[in-house]
């Protein structure tokens, strides 16, 4: 039995990935105790060392003895997107809940409890947020980033309401949800977060949204200037949206 799995989706990750490996190794293990679990990592068309920082950790684990019960590595042919790496992760993964996070360990893997605890208490699905306006979480983003997230939450703010931070990379679902979110999910890049919150809301799903410290770790995939016009495709997408 696999109780959780972890999808981590990676593109030119090498520098950023082991960390991230490593405090799962870590924390897992106590967390689920007896309990089987797997990580899936899902390279999206990596065009540097990413695929063996992947296979280097999964045999030093093998070595170690810290693997889990089930490691997997998928490679897309070509960078997709995050949404299609997520997508492909999410859709081969096998355990009773289901985690997707960033490959560089921003959100760190100790929210994993309260998002565990309100998926057994009820929420279908629940997701980290850095811009909840209670608590005192720490949330260290360069101030550039701060503003754009606070200019692209006004803009699809009426697609996903009464949610405050549709993009911190850090969401648990349970499992008798996963189809209905990502098999029909149409967008394959940085958005593809509020399709599945927007998915969610439609389908009547209880989400529980909870405060998480955050901190920006230097080598974001994220570019202003490339990504911005796949960035407003999507955005336009997401008001052509029909959800069924």
């Amino acid at each position: 039995m696999i109780s959780l799995s972890v999808v981590i989706p990676a593109y030119n990750e090498a520098d950023r990935l082991w960390p991230t490996l490593s405090g799962l190794a870590q924390f897992l293990p106590v967390f689920l105790g007896h309990q089987g679990f797997e990580v899936i990592l899902v390279s999206d068309g990596s065009r540097d060392e990413t695929e063996r920082v992947m296979q280097r950790w999964i045999r030093h684990c093998r070595v170690c003895r810290h693997q889990p019960t089930q490691w997997q590595l998928i490679k897309l042919p070509t960078n997709q997107g995050k949404g299609a790496a997520v997508r492909a992760g999410m859709l081969a993964s096998i355990g009773e809940y289901v985690l997707f996070m960033d490959a560089d360990g921003a959100t760190p893997i100790e929210m994993l409890t309260p998002l565990y605890k309100a998926l057994q208490d009820g929420a279908d699905v629940a997701f980290a947020s850095r811009a909840l306006p209670v608590g005192k979480m720490p949330v260290k983003a360069r101030r550039h980033r701060h503003i754009l997230g606070r200019l692209f939450h006004g803009m699809i703010a009426s697609k996903i309401a009464g949610i405050h931070d549709s993009q911190c990379g850090f969401k648990l679902f349970k499992r008798e949800v996963i189809a209905g979110l990502f098999v029909p999910l149409k967008l394959s890049g940085y958005l593809f977060d509020v399709e599945i919150l927007m998915r969610g809301q439609h389908n009547g799903l209880k989400m529980s949204e909870i405060a998480a410290p955050w901190h920006d770790v230097p080598g974001s995939k994220l570019s202003i200037v490339h990504d911005t016009p796949g960035i407003l495709r999507e955005l336009l997408g997401l008001y052509w949206l029909r959800l069924e």
